[in-house]
């Protein structure tokens, strides 16, 4: 069956990741407060859209799998600790709305993307970031904020980090972007591709989203590492990288002093040792401000279940707010901890504010050391297992047939799925990784389709068109 575009799932996939940003930015240049419910209303909508188009689909979807199975399992396993692990469940309620939104639809939307709706994602996301820097700008200029490192871009102070996964997703989708067609203003594409990267990575040292420049590059260092049999497209992404790290580095050079001082807070590690008998108690001070105070409990928070893990001196760089880097240095030592005491089930899903600095509600900012805490080995293991088999059935189909190495947009979704899973290990919360669930979706049709040509036991060529082509 040939899929209309009103019914490629490309649309609101790119929605559920990064649809939440436009939002904001509409209702703040509005000057309309924050309506209550407004969250619902928008992750209602998507999912009706999704269930909208599983059942325009029903003929011709796949049936489930093993690895659809395994996810299932997950999900449950979840749901389970929300609801039933003994311990403080103080905010729970909010992280178990979160998962039929943030964790099954994205998940569910990614099992109906085929190859013509890659094309559409990645052209999407690249209108989408190239909106996005006049709309940034035009916040910076009329709405001003707080002077700091960090301006909060739409009235909201986690804005820079919305702002910069636009751009990182944007920067590659640039990379990909009609990358095979012969045209013959080859020459004039290429400069305006420049152009964008370049434009797109001074705007992501600007708005000071550090983890996702990290994010940025290492996506494109991927990219490199998929071309590694296709000389022409080698070179091209060799040079976009070149033209990336010369522009971010300018960028960084000409920076205000207080965002200045915050990139070279990067390069102070903080030393100290964790553990409750060895509290995490140095701070280095010389990173310069973060912004990122207000974000966190100004003191310890009496109200904690269980006190921090580490005991109170290991709150200090919290309390000081001085050094992002030595908060989360401090969030990863109380998950490794967590996961030493409680090693099976972990403290609980949604459980490791209450054991941390970060108060209730608090999560590590790493997807998987927060699956190790809050679900121990189980939990964790199944999340890490998820990631890993997810990464190499989409490398395996996208990079090392070679038939899906004819396709440059084809070549997105690798270095995309890096992107997000190592900006998750520096913001993320497993309840809301919208993106890193829209991959594993994918990679659970990749595999069923894989199983439904081998069931049958005939050759590719003969296989229905919808399953043969992606």
């Amino acid at each position: 069956m040939n899929r209309t575009a009103g019914y490629s799932p490309a649309y609101p996939a790119a929605l559920l990741v990064h649809g939440m940003t436009f939002v904001f930015a509409a209702l703040h240049f509005l000057s309309i407060t924050w309506p209550s419910g407004m969250a619902a209303t928008f992750y209602a909508a998507l999912f009706a859209w999704v269930l909208v188009l599983v059942w325009h689909e029903r003929s011709t979807l796949i049936s489930v799998g093993w690895f659809d199975l395994f996810f299932m399992v997950f999900f449950l396993l979840v749901l389970a600790s929300l609801l039933f692990k003994p311990g403080p469940a103080v905010g729970t309620d909010k992280f178990a709305r979160y998962l039929p939104f943030m964790v099954a639809i994205p998940y569910l939307c990614g099992r109906l993307l085929r190859g013509s709706d890659i094309a559409r994602l990645v052209l999407v996301i690249l209108c989408a970031g190239i909106l996005m820097l006049p709309l940034a700008l035009l916040d910076h200029i009329f709405w001003p904020g707080r002077i700091g490192p960090r301006w909060p871009f739409f009235g909201q102070d986690h804005g820079p980090l919305l702002i910069g996964a636009i751009l990182t997703s944007t920067m590659i989708a640039a990379c990909v972007y009609r990358q095979d067609e012969r045209r013959k203003n080859w020459a004039a594409g290429e400069i305006a591709r420049y152009a964008l990267l370049s434009v797109l990575s001074g705007f992501l040292v600007w708005v000071a989203a550090r983890g996702w420049l990290l994010a940025a590059l290492a996506g494109i260092v991927v990219l490199i590492l998929t071309a590694f049999n296709h000389k022409r497209r080698l070179w091209a992404y060799v040079s976009y990288l070149v033209v990336v790290l010369v522009t971010a580095s300018l960028s960084l050079a000409f920076l205000p002093r207080p965002t200045g001082q915050f990139y070279v807070g990067l390069l102070n590690a903080p030393l100290s040792v964790s553990g409750p008998e060895h509290p995490v108690v140095t701070l280095p001070s010389a990173g310069g401000g973060s912004g990122q105070a207000g974000q966190y409990p100004s003191t310890v928070q009496p109200d904690l279940p269980n006190g921090p893990l580490l005991g109170k001196a290991s709150c200090k760089p919290i309390e000081e707010g001085k050094s992002s880097v030595a908060i989360r240095l401090v969030f990863y030592q109380e998950a490794m901890a967590m996961f030493e005491r409680f090693p099976l089930l972990g403290v609980g899903a949604a459980r490791f504010g209450a054991w941390s600095c970060a108060g209730i509600q608090g999560f590590p900012h790493s997807t998987v050391m927060q699956g190790f805490a809050e679900l121990g080995l189980l939990g964790g293991g199944m999340f890490a297992g998820l990631l890993s088999v997810s990464l190499w059935v989409l490398a395996r189909r996208f990079v090392l047939e070679p038939r899906r190495q004819a396709s440059a947009t084809n070549s997105f979704i690798v270095p995309w799925f890096i992107a997000l899973i190592l900006a998750d290990q520096i913001y993320g919360n497993y309840f809301m990784s919208l993106g890193t669930y829209l991959m594993l979706g994918l990679a659970a049709r990749t595999i069923a389709e894989r199983g439904a040509v081998h069931a049958a036991n005939i050759d590719k060529a003969s296989v229905p068109e919808q399953l043969v082509r992606f």
